[in-house]
């Protein structure tokens, strides 16, 4: 993973302005969202989309992994000057182009939205866990912008851990079969403590119903003082109605506190104290050889 992310406001050293951290997406002020990113990255680890081996099949069922939409959404920004290092670009309107869906191991997830699109990302991971994101929009004058709209991912099975990135009127997750009498427990992925946010969730058959507010206040809930970066978070499912802290102790759910100190290294048990003896022994015999009188010299 790649991060292009400092936390340093303002002007660079020399005095000039910082052609990437200060335009309006504001970078600076999002490294909340490199923690999430890394930390995510413990339960689901990244993983090729493509396969790059010899074997047709195995690239085959590698490329069929990836779904991409057809439809593709063009964002643009006018560049001022002190907003790029590329000087040709300042004062021209820069459009890009990129599919508004991309899926891995999923099927495209379902959007609804009245106004702007926003991106939408969605993977499954070799370990069973589930990703989705949405990404906003760069709009002269209206800067990094988001519309939430209502998305909807078909996830599979149940019991797994799902993550939550970005903004959301409604995020819907469908799984295999019905759910029936479920626990849900949500944390924000850069926090320590998990909730129990059933009541707080539309539950019918196999669907499972996440509120936008929800999103925004537990993906934030750990924010750090003066941060701007977007929700992210982490979701359970559980048959049983054990203990939050108890759940997030056995899963391999976020666990962000230190690793236990490593033991201490064990004394060798073959060293100087077990064989003391036999050394000084052998120290002994030979200055005992050294010491003896030699053959007399030849005439």
């Amino acid at each position: 993973m790649g991060i292009m992310h400092h936390p340093m406001i303002g002007r660079r050293p020399d005095g000039d302005p910082d052609p990437f951290f200060n335009w309006s997406r504001q970078c600076e002020r999002r490294c909340d969202e490199v923690v999430r990113a890394s930390r995510w990255q413990r339960l689901a680890p990244p993983f090729a989309s493509f396969s790059t081996g010899t074997d047709a099949t195995e690239r085959s069922r590698a490329e069929n992994l990836v779904q991409i939409d057809d439809r593709i959404l063009v964002d643009s920004w006018t560049f001022k000057s002190g907003e790029t290092w590329m000087s040709e670009a300042v004062g021209k309107t820069i459009r890009q182009g990129a599919p508004a869906r991309v899926s891995r191991g999923l099927s495209l997830p379902e959007l609804h939205c009245e106004a702007e699109l926003p991106f939408v990302i969605a993977s499954r991971f070799p370990n069973g866990a589930v990703a989705v994101a949405t990404q906003g929009r760069t709009t002269p004058g209206q800067n990094w912008n988001f519309t939430p709209g209502d998305v909807t991912v078909a996830i599979g099975a149940a019991g797994v851990p799902s993550g939550v990135f970005g903004h959301y009127r409604n995020l819907t997750l469908r799984f295999d079969g019905s759910l029936g009498k479920v626990r849900v427990l949500a944390q924000d992925v850069a926090g320590q403590d998990a909730e129990d946010i059933t009541p707080k969730v539309i539950i019918a058959g196999n669907t499972l119903t996440l509120p936008g507010p929800l999103i925004e206040r537990v993906g934030l809930s750990a924010a750090s003082n003066g941060e701007i970066s977007d929700p992210g978070l982490v979701l359970l499912t559980r048959k049983d109605w054990i203990c939050p802290r108890q759940i997030f102790a056995q899963e391999t759910m976020i666990r962000n506190k230190s690793p236990p100190p490593a033991p201490a290294a064990a004394k060798p048990t073959c060293c100087w104290n077990t064989r003391s003896k036999s050394l000084r022994s052998r120290l002994k015999r030979m200055k005992r050889r050294e010491a003896r009188p030699g053959p007399p010299p030849a005439a």
